[in-house]
């Protein structure tokens, strides 16, 4: 029994020997009823997730942001609530507000196992965090779902089509009209739900570029090929060696000397002068013809 970086159930640990009374007390908290986790580990998505099957006793299917997290999708440190469906209602005191137990009914195939623990499938994942997370935060969610997964927007928009009259199907059929399979981290999304949202027409994503003779130069985050546009988001990798920031200074070049403009954006532009990079994008665009 992994105390030290798992949830775990306190009677069991007791039971085995694990950990002794005192020790729980004073190293570890309670973050759901009989379930604990030591003081100082961080409560992510998955260890939430975690804490959730244990309380339930295997009686609940993780859902939403947790069964995405078990799924494997990345970028959910934003979010701090987890979510499970059972078969009963259950109430929980006001202390464990951040789980969301819904009552719903599954197909058997809405349920699969995942890490030892039952979990929606990918496209009921994704369908409860369409219907029942806030936007945007529904769609970065969705985003990397596709990432994580074999899911497709276009398997999921038919799963949305085939629940007609589920609470929020209206907001879910927005966020996968608004997600894309190639946004490859959360930050990559808000950029181009950014563009999207500034009235600039919807980028394609993943674009492999080549010259004029047909060599591969690049696969950039987000493109408009009929205006050789670029726009790419820049994230911050602190491993970052001078060899790959050489090659990536090529790239531009390569880019830019095949004839493409390329606009780059970074976390911090997201978070404040992004209608500054929105209007150089506009006026790349622009320039290249496009009516904007």
């Amino acid at each position: 029994m992994d105390i030290d970086n798992a949830p775990f159930r306190g009677a069991e640990a007791l039971a085995s020997g694990a950990v002794s009374r005192r020790r729980l007390a004073s190293q570890y908290r309670r973050i759901l009823p009989g379930v604990y986790l030591r003081a100082t580990a961080a409560l992510s998505p998955l260890r939430r997730a975690r804490a959730v099957w244990l309380w339930s006793r295997g009686r609940a299917v993780l859902a939403g942001v947790s069964a995405a997290a078990v799924l494997g999708a990345q970028y959910l440190g934003d979010h701090t609530h987890a979510c499970c469906i059972r078969a009963t209602p259950h109430r929980l005191a006001p202390r464990y507000r951040w789980l969301h137990v819904h009552q719903d009914l599954l197909d058997a195939g809405d349920v699969r196992r995942v890490r030892g623990m039952a979990v929606t499938s990918p496209a009921r994942t994704a369908f409860d965090v369409a219907c029942r997370m806030p936007y945007p935060a529904n769609v970065e969610v969705i985003d990397q779902i596709y990432q994580a997964t074999t899911l497709t927007r276009r398997r999921l928009a038919e799963y949305v089509a085939r629940h007609p009259g589920f609470p929020g199907i209206t907001q879910a059929a927005a966020a996968v009209e608004a997600s894309d399979e190639g946004a490859e981290s959360v930050w990559e999304t808000r950029a181009r739900m950014a563009v999207v949202a500034s009235g600039l027409p919807r980028p394609e994503t993943q674009v492999y570029i080549y010259d004029a003779d047909g060599r591969f130069l690049a696969r950039v985050d987000m493109c408009w090929p009929q205006y050789r546009v670029i726009f790419e988001y820049d994230g911050d990798d602190p491993h970052s060696t001078t060899r790959q920031r050489d090659r990536d200074i090529t790239r531009w070049n390569d880019l830019t000397d095949a004839g493409y403009a390329v606009i780059r954006v970074r976390a911090p532009h997201l978070q404040g002068t992004m209608p500054r990079v929105l209007g150089q994008l506009r006026a790349a665009l622009r320039k290249a013809g496009a009516d904007v």
